[in-house]
């Protein structure tokens, strides 16, 4: 995966995060990767950088300066185990884009199952709902980001800014479209003349029948869900102490939470270019 300068608007490096990575290891980590909007174009001038740990046991979320890195590092760490949960990986900025940072090819392996098994339910529900024509390439990313947990929504201000990032379509339709691609040639598309994807009704199974052939597994040894709601509910540990400002925050989007929605659901559709699909 190439290297990216995504964030050199604040004098950061790829090769600084790997080494940031690497004296963060414990004994039993195995691989690193950075994401999160620095990585995906809708970062602001106080956004931190997302580094997330691959290891054999949970441990506390960490919040790292250096002077090599001029902005915060939020660091996670999560077993291998729970990364072979769709429902716990899909939450983890692997369907974004990321960069490795350690095993570079498990990274990037995971990350491309990761957008193909989200693409294949997502292209499944959308057959159902609309019928044959054109999937927007966008549309597995606009639907993740727009059915978030309804826990998560404080998380909405952060889509809507994305999903009117110009930046950060071009890097999603980049990350995307050799997803779709692969799927074509697993028959669930054909592509007309002007490069659309066009739904083959044939290689389509419909989402029931796609979510009973997947495998259901078990829940744990993840620790980057906010608040912690696993193993016992929320802990006040350093994890949960970050919380604080988004819970105060959080007040103040209840009022206005159903408009909230709405807007998210209209960047949505302008960002996969259906009217209404989103509704």
């Amino acid at each position: 995966m190439r290297e990216t300068t995504a964030f050199n608007d604040n004098g950061l490096n790829v090769g600084n995060l790997r080494v940031l990575a690497r004296e963060l290891y414990t004994p039993d980590s195995f691989a690193a990767y950075g994401g999160g909007s620095r990585f995906n174009g809708y970062h602001r001038s106080d956004s931190d950088v997302d580094l997330t740990i691959v290891t054999q046991r949970t441990l506390d979320l960490r919040y790292v300066k250096t002077a090599d890195i001029p902005v915060p590092v939020n660091v996670g760490y999560i077993t291998r185990e729970a990364l072979e949960n769709f429902s716990i990986r899909r939450r983890t900025g692997l369907p974004f884009r990321v960069q490795p940072l350690g095993e570079d090819d498990y990274v990037s392996s995971l990350a491309f199952g990761t957008k193909e098994e989200l693409a294949h339910r997502t292209v499944s529900t959308y057959h159902d709902r609309v019928g044959n024509g054109i999937v927007p390439v966008l549309l597995p990313i606009a639907s993740l980001m727009t059915h978030q947990n309804i826990f998560e929504y404080w998380l909405i201000p952060k889509w809507i800014r994305a999903m009117k990032s110009t930046a950060t379509a071009d890097i999603l339709t980049g990350e995307y479209t050799p997803v779709f691609d692969k799927l074509a040639e697993q028959g669930f598309f054909t592509k007309d003349d002007a490069g659309n994807y066009l739904i083959n009704p044939q290689g389509v199974p419909n989402s029931v029948e796609l979510h009973e052939s997947l495998p259901r597994l078990l829940i744990h040894g993840f620790r980057l869900i906010r608040p912690n709601l696993l193993n016992g509910g929320i802990q006040m540990d350093r994890s949960t102490l970050k919380l604080l400002p988004l819970v105060r925050d959080t007040v103040t989007i209840l009022p206005s939470l159903a408009e909230k929605k709405r807007m998210l659901k209209q960047a949505a559709n302008d960002f996969i270019g259906i009217p209404e699909y989103f509704v």
